[in-house]
This record gives C-alpha cells, sequence and structure tokens, in this order.
C-alpha cells in the first residue's frame, strides 16, 4: 500500500480498512480529548458530555488501563543487541487504544453497512471482505522504526502502532472470526 490510501478501483473493504480507519481515529482524537469534549462546533466553550457518556467513557479507559497494567505490563526492545523492558504504567496508552478500537469499529461497522459487492475480491488473493479489512487496517498502523527511538517513545507513554494494532484486534471479535 504504499500507494495512496484510497483508490477507487479498490475493493471497499481496503479503503475502509485503510482510509476508513484513519479517518474515524482522527474524528476519535478531535472528540475524546480533554479539549475535544469541551467545545461546540461553533467554539463555545462547555462541557457537553452528559454525566452517563463519562462513566461510561471512564469504565472502558480504566478497562484498558487495566490490561496494560495486569495483563501487557511490559514491552520488550532489542537495542544494539540487548534486550531492553520497558514498563508500561497503563494510563498514558488507554485513550489511544480507545480510539484504535473505537476507529475500527466505526469503519469495519461502515463497511458491513454498505459492503454491497462482498464479491469483489482483492486482485490475487482469496481474502474475504473482512480479511481484507483488517489486512488494510494492519497496513497502515504499522512503521518501522529503529528500535531505540521506540524504546524512548514507550518510556514518555507512546507505544509502538504494533501494540496498539494487536489491542485494537484483541477486543474485535470479528478479526477472530474473519
Amino acid at each position: 500500500m504504499h500507494e495512496p490510501l484510497v483508490n477507487t478501483e479498490w475493493p471497499w473493504a481496503m479503503n475502509f480498512g485503510s482510509i476508513g480507519v484513519l479517518l474515524a481515529q482522527k474524528l476519535f482524537a478531535s472528540i475524546d480529548g480533554p479539549d475535544g469534549r469541551t467545545y461546540l462546533p461553533n467554539g463555545t466553550r462547555t462541557d457537553w458530555w452528559e454525566p452517563p457518556t463519562k462513566v461510561g467513557y471512564n469504565n472502558s479507559r480504566n478497562c484498558i488501563t487495566d490490561y496494560y497494567v495486569n495483563e501487557l505490563k511490559t514491552l520488550t526492545y532489542k537495542v544494539n543487541d540487548a534486550v531492553v523492558q520497558v514498563q508500561l504504567a497503563g494510563e498514558p496508552f488507554s485513550p489511544t487504544t480507545l480510539r484504535h478500537i473505537g476507529a475500527l469499529r466505526i469503519a469495519y461497522g461502515a463497511l458491513k453497512n454498505n459492503d454491497d459487492m462482498k464479491s469483489l475480491k482483492m486482485p490475487g488473493t482469496n481474502l474475504t471482505s473482512e480479511q481484507t479489512f483488517f489486512l488494510a487496517y494492519a497496513q497502515t498502523q504499522c512503521y518501522q522504526r529503529q528500535s531505540l527511538l521506540q524504546l524512548l517513545r514507550t518510556q514518555l507513554g507512546s507505544y509502538d502502532e504494533g501494540t496498539a494494532l494487536n489491542a485494537a484486534l484483541i477486543h474485535m471479535p470479528e478479526f477472530a472470526k474473519a
């Protein structure tokens, strides 16, 4: 996918999995951050989230934080042939993970609501629409960085995209089914 992230000749699943998820991530980032939920579309500053929305969001965020603190715990990097483990605090990672999960769900739902061409396959493959969607998502989320740079980013609270990808997919039963 070195080409553009969207192409009219690609199957819908490919476009929804790539540009669809990226656009949904940007939408989530603009709304679920501290600033996004305190402004109306006209710029007026007000906290427009209803109490049940805040409670639901905080419960989801705590669940993801617990996952990083209790389940994943560390990320391992190999830097100059030395294995280094970074302890995860959990909290810095949960908002990003929630964005990934939410964006993936929105884009997947949009695909399922609009995939009238289910028989259209990605050229050269026998992949289903769902498999094509998740493959496109993975291709747009993974980057290759030097281990030392990623180690420093993780220590500062920005974990690698592969971890974000896997955390989002763990929470998508549709991925396991596909």
